[in-house]
């Protein structure tokens, strides 16, 4: 289950069942931590670092028709935004012109999935998103970050 701030429900990516969070864990009644590196976290951080940026967000909480989509690629296209904050509907989706760096934020994670394919399908994905935005781009930068966390030593 992944919390929506937006809507402040826990929905399963899976099978799209949401309920209302808990303020406590149902089987050990512990305090509930929500943290993580979501896009709405990240569109918060880019705020902080740049104020005067205008950033728009694609994924599935803000895009729900294709009337969006078009907005955000028409201001996109127009130089009305700065930064383009996406999930991997941006990688699927449309080509936006005046892309002059790609960041693909832990990339790496697909890497730990139960599929003795994960290996070949990052590169694949993080390729084609390379290959796809490398025609429209004004340098030769692309970046990659990735970030392991160490589990805890049982």
């Amino acid at each position: 289950m992944v919390f929506h701030r937006a809507t402040e429900m826990v929905m399963c990516h899976y099978c799209q069942h949401t309920a209302s969070l808990p303020e406590r864990c149902p089987a050990c009644e512990g305090k509930l931590l929500l943290f993580g590196m979501g896009i709405q976290r990240i569109q918060g951080e880019l705020a902080r670092k740049f104020p005067d940026a205008r950033v728009a967000r694609i994924d599935s909480d803000t895009m729900t028709s294709q009337k969006q989509f078009q907005k955000v690629f028409d201001a996109y296209s127009a130089g009305e935004l700065d930064i383009l904050l996406g999930t991997q509907m941006v990688a699927k989706g449309l080509d936006f012109p005046r892309v002059s760096l790609v960041g693909v934020l832990s990339a790496d994670t697909s890497l730990s999935l139960p599929d003795f394919r994960s290996s070949e399908r990052t590169f694949l994905s993080t390729s084609r998103i390379l290959r796809k935005y490398s025609r429209f781009s004004c340098s030769e930068d692309s970046a990659f970050a990735a970030r392991r966390c160490r589990q805890k030593p049982t």
